[in-house]
C-alpha cells in the first residue's frame, strides 16, 4: 500500500493505524509518501506502523526498489511463466526531443525526465496546474475567513507536491514555506507572502509557455 500522509477526511497515519488494528492486515506492508518537508513525518509514519518511507516527487528507481523490497513473494511453481522476449540490444534512456531551457528556479530536466521527456503531457500538467492555483489569495483567504485553517493547510501542501513534480522549485520552497506558517497558526505571514506564491506561479507559467514555443519551432 502506498499511502499518502495528507489526505483529508483521514490523514494517512490514521488510515495506517487502523489497518494494523486489523489482524488481517498487519503485515500488509504500507509505505509512506509525503514531501517529507516537516520535520518529524519520516518517524510518526514508522510509529504508526508503516514499514517505510517514499519521498515526493517519486522518484521512479526509488519507488520500483521500494516495491521489489516489500512486496511479499508468491509462489508460481504450478502457473506457466510467460514468455520474455530475449533483450537484442540494451535499452537507451530517453533522451529530450527538444533544447531544454536552462531557467532559474525550475528544472526542466529533473521534472521531464520522470515523463519519458514527453513534453505535451508535462504541459498539459502545467495547465492543469496553473488552472488550479491562480487566484490562490482569494481560495486561501476564503479558507480563513470560514475559519478552514487545515483546509489552507493542506491547500499549500498540494501545491507544493505538485510543483515539486514539475520542476517548479521556487514555487514549491515558497508553498512549503506557506504550508509550515498555516501549520504554525501564523496568520499574517501567509497574508504577506501569498502575493508572491502566484507571482512564482505566474513566473512558472510564463516558462512553460516558453518551453512550449521552443518545441514547435523545432518540430
Amino acid at each position: 500500500v502506498l499511502m499518502d500522509i495528507q489526505m483529508p477526511v483521514m490523514d494517512g497515519l490514521k488510515a495506517a493505524r487502523t489497518i494494523r488494528a486489523d489482524f488481517n492486515y498487519q503485515q500488509l506492508p504500507i509505505l509512506a509518501m509525503t514531501a517529507n518537508a516537516m520535520s518529524g513525518d519520516e518517524e510518526r509514519s514508522l510509529a504508526a506502523g508503516m514499514q517505510g518511507h517514499i519521498a515526493k516527487p517519486i522518484d521512479e528507481q526509488q519507488l520500483i526498489k521500494a516495491i521489489i523490497k516489500w512486496a511479499v513473494p508468491g509462489d508460481y511453481t504450478n502457473n506457466q511463466q510467460p514468455e520474455v522476449p530475449a533483450a537484442t540490444e540494451e535499452d537507451e534512456p530517453a533522451k529530450p526531443p527538444v533544447r531544454i531551457p536552462q531557467v532559474k528556479g525550475i528544472e526542466f530536466e529533473t521534472a521531464l525526465k520522470r515523463l519519458q521527456y514527453n513534453v505535451e503531457l508535462y504541459l498539459k500538467l502545467v495547465e492543469q496546474l496553473y488552472e488550479t492555483y491562480q487566484g490562490s489569495a482569494t481560495k486561501v483567504s476564503d479558507f480563513i475567513t470560514r475559519g478552514q485553517h487545515d483546509s489552507a493547510r493542506r491547500y499549500f501542501h498540494s501545491l507544493k507536491g505538485a510543483a515539486a513534480n514539475l520542476g517548479f522549485t521556487q514555487l514549491q520552497n515558497k508553498a512549503a514555506d506557506l504550508e509550515q506558517f498555516m501549520a504554525e497558526g501564523n496568520i499574517d505571514k501567509v497574508a504577506d507572502q501569498i502575493t508572491e506564491l502566484e507571482k512564482r506561479l505566474r513566473y512558472a507559467h510564463q516558462a512553460a509557455v516558453d518551453l512550449e514555443a521552443i518545441q514547435q519551432h523545432q518540430s
